[in-house]
Order: structure tokens, then sequence, then C-alpha cells
């Protein structure tokens, strides 16, 4: 089947110039520049249209034929590419046809006439093997690169330099990735830990530094004068985890509790009913731990207790605090029988020298006891350490009879949910400080890893500056 052919003379549809037909714009047809390209500053070149050379073809007729396409020419005057000194040998011209650059259109498909090519110099017919073009239906137009040519300084095939956008649309800006902090990997000095291979130096304190909260004692004594007021606006410590009497409150933590609710309100009309209470609460803990036989009620005296005797001491009552070392031996002897506990937990458990996320614990409340077990027998220990170390005495060493241990890891201690908990085991690192030694915390740990607990017993060891640069992820060694 013949495909009609239209004849290349036919005036061109193209009235725009060619930056706005190139941009998709309205033209004003303005002359000799229109309105957008004199405000944007682009060439304004209206179609031209040149001779037409016919196509010289080359290949078999009978394999131009075999696949039985046919090209017409658009009804406008082709646009072809014009001989020039540098084209080379009449071979060269062969291997490139001539196209009607005003569009692309793909009339139809069909047979092909083999009549034979003729040449003009104003006109051509339509022939086998030409490319019928049709701007309507293309996003761009090829028309615009071979106008180049009536730019002056210009060659017909000058392309803008590689990589420089057009005009109207802006460079792409390729942003690198940035490293999320979490993947930082920060190896601090150890110089900073003070204490770490100087024990007598945590043993000394300046008594004119008490009262400072920057440093070393004055924070560690500021947390442990409020830690009455944490107890009562929480209910929970860095100690005492929120789910440990979830289902069963023991007496003896309720005691505590409304030691530490009535002396945190205390005013001075009600100071001596508080101070009445304090010791009657204090007196029902020891009758009450007495009696104490499973684990948890072990535990919940111990925690009651230590928490009462914190406001005795650091109240400034003589009574209270006189009171307070009376009942000292209790506290020492329970803290003992705990850390046993503890110890026996442990072997019982099979605690790995390190912690493994291939063996999660077998259940959220189990981990809950060991690590209160873990925190509270450190508490008590630092506790009546601070205690002899303000009054000027050398700690018993008994004190810290056993090895020392607890998990760093905020995400682990502050689960909200069991899923949670068993997602933070999987996916964040764990931390076994053993006997106060945060070597490798302190130089691998992220400052998301760093919980209450575990950031006042790191101020002990590496200052209350050394820690602030910690949680800013800095690597900076504090004196």
């Amino acid at each position: 089947m013949d495909s009609t052919s239209m004849p290349a003379t036919a005036a061109s549809r193209q009235k725009s110039c060619n930056a706005c037909v190139r941009g998709k714009r309205r033209c004003d047809k303005s002359y000799p520049k229109c309105t957008r390209c004199a405000a944007k500053g682009l060439d304004c070149v209206y179609h031209k249209v040149p001779p037409v050379r016919p196509l010289r073809a080359t290949s078999n007729h009978n394999t131009t034929s075999a696949g039985n396409l046919s090209y017409h020419l658009h009804t406008a005057p082709a646009v072809t590419v014009q001989d020039s000194p540098e084209d080379g040998s009449g071979s060269d011209h062969d291997a490139h046809p001539d196209f009607d650059m005003d569009g692309l259109d793909f009339v139809g498909f069909g047979s092909s006439s083999s009549g034979p090519h003729s040449s003009s110099s104003g006109s051509t017919s339509a022939t086998p093997g030409t490319l019928e073009l049709d701007s309507t239906n293309l996003d761009f137009s090829v028309v615009d690169l071979l106008n180049g040519a009536d730019v002056p300084g210009s060659s017909i095939w000058s392309l803008p330099p590689f990589g420089e956008p057009k005009a109207d649309f802006p460079a792409p800006i390729h942003h690198m990735p940035t490293l999320q902090p979490r993947a930082q990997v920060i190896r601090r000095d150890l110089s900073a830990l003070a204490c770490r291979t100087n024990d007598d130096e945590c043993l000394t304190v300046d008594p004119l530094l008490i009262h400072d909260p920057q440093s070393r004692v004055g924070f560690v004594l500021k947390y442990i004068t409020n830690l009455h007021l944490t107890f009562a606006q929480t209910r929970a410590l860095p100690f005492l985890h929120t789910r440990l009497y979830r289902s069963n409150l023991p007496r003896t933590v309720m005691s505590a509790f409304c030691a530490a609710t009535t002396y945190a309100n205390r005013t001075e009309s009600t100071k001596a009913w508080t101070y009445n209470l304090i010791a009657q609460a204090t007196s029902d803990i020891q009758k009450e731990g007495a009696k104490a036989e499973t684990v948890m009620d072990k535990l919940a005296r111990t925690q009651a207790l230590v928490i009462a005797e914190t406001i005795r001491v650091f109240d400034g009552d003589f009574s209270l605090r006189h009171s307070a070392g009376k009942d000292r031996h209790i506290l020492l002897e329970w803290h003992h029988e705990l850390d046993r506990i503890r110890e026996d937990m442990e072997i019982e458990l099979g605690t790995p020298d390190v912690p493994s996320r291939e063996h999660p614990p077998a259940t959220w409340d189990s981990w809950i006891l060991i690590e209160s077990l873990r925190r509270t027998c450190i508490t008590v220990a630092s506790f009546l350490c601070m205690v002899h170390i303000l009054e000027s005495t050398i700690p018993p060493m008994e004190i810290w009879k056993s090895s020392m241990l607890f998990t760093a890891s905020k995400r682990l201690w502050s689960a909200g949910t069991s899923v949670e908990f068993y997602q933070a085991w999987r996916e964040d690192p764990q931390w076994y400080i053993r006997d106060n030694k945060f070597d490798e915390f302190w130089q691998y740990a992220r400052p998301e890893d760093l919980d209450e607990f575990t950031r006042l017993l790191l101020i002990t060891q590496a200052g209350h500056d050394g820690v602030e640069h910690f949680l800013q992820g800095e690597s900076v060694p504090v004196a």
C-alpha cells in the first residue's frame, strides 16, 4: 500500500521563535526579538528553512524495501544538512540521510516505491528511507540545533559545553550523603578518667568542693540529697525500676515513699511532724524488713532503707543524723545479704564476661530484677563510702568485698514495653561496667547510651565537664 506524501515546499507551521518553541512558552512574535527572549537575554531566532538536498541511498534497494517501511516528508519545507567543504567525500553524505527537522511524524508503514531518486535545489519528493518530522509531536525542537549555523560564529554542530544547563532549567544540585551521628566512631582519650589508675584520688575530698555542683563530689552529693525528691515525684530512681513493684507494692517501699513525699513538701510549720513521720517510717522499714523472705522483699527493704538514710544523713538535723549513724550497721548487713543473692543469681543465669545479643534474657522482668539487684548494691556501697569520706574516715573494705557489675544502656533501662526492650537488646550496644572501670565505655560508647545511673558514676571518674564533652560526642580529655 502506497502512502501519501506532502510537498516539502509547503509553508512552515512554526510561527514562534525557536527559543519559545524549545521552552514551550507563548511567543508574541515581536521582531527582531520577542518580549520573552529580550527579558531573558536569549537568542531570538525565527524559523528559517535552508534548501533541501535529496537523499542518496547507498544501501541495497531490496534490503530497504524488505522492512516495509515508508517515510514521508512533511508539507513544510524540509530542513537538511547542507554540503560544506568539511563534509568529506560523497560516500559520507550517503551514510547520513537528510531529514525534515520541523518535527517527527511517523505517518504510516507500508511498502515503498522503488522509483529512482531525483535531485533538485528547491524541492524533493517523498522517497523511501526518508523520515517525516512533525514538531507538534515533540517535546523539543531539533531544528534549533540545525539553525544554529545561522548565528554568526557558530557551526552547524556547535553544542554548549558539557554539563552546562539550558537557560530555562536550573542545574541539578548533587548532595553528598551525610553520616549519621550514630555511625560515627569516636575513640576518646583515657587520660580523662582521673581515677582510673589511682584509687586514692577517689577517696580524697577537698572540703571546699563539697558545695560546688561542678566538682565530682559536689555533683554526687547534690544528687543524693535530692534523691527523695526524685522518688516522690516519679516513684522511680536510677536503681529502682518503675516496673519492679507494679503488681505488689511492699510496705517497706510504701513507708519510704510516704517519708520522701512528706519531707519534699515540708514547711516550717510542719517540720516537727515531718521529722516524727521520717523516724516512724524508718522504724517500720526495719521491722518489716526483718521479716523479708523472698528476693523481691529483700531488695525492697534495702532500697527503702537507703532512701530513708539519705534524708536522715543530709538533712542537717542532729537527731536525724545521730539515729542514722546508729542504724548504719543494719543497712550494711542488708547490703551484704543482697550482694550474696546477686552473686548466686549471676551464677544461675550464667552471666557472660561480656554482653551477648545472641543470649537475651528469658523474660523482661527477670532482667529488671537482676539489674535492680546490681544497681542497688552499687548504690548502697557508694552511699556508705560517701558518708565515710565526708566524715573524714576510711571506708571499710568490706563494703566492696565482691566484684560489682551493672549494664550501661539507656534504651534497655528506659524501655516501656517488652517489645521495646528486646528490640533494644538486638540493636543497641551493651556495656558491662565492672568494678567502676569505664575504659571501653568511655572510648567507644555513644552519648545516647548514657543513662542516669551510668552518668552519675561516670562523673566520679571523668568529672562533670568531661561527661559534658562526652554527651557532645567530643574526645576532649579534661583534667
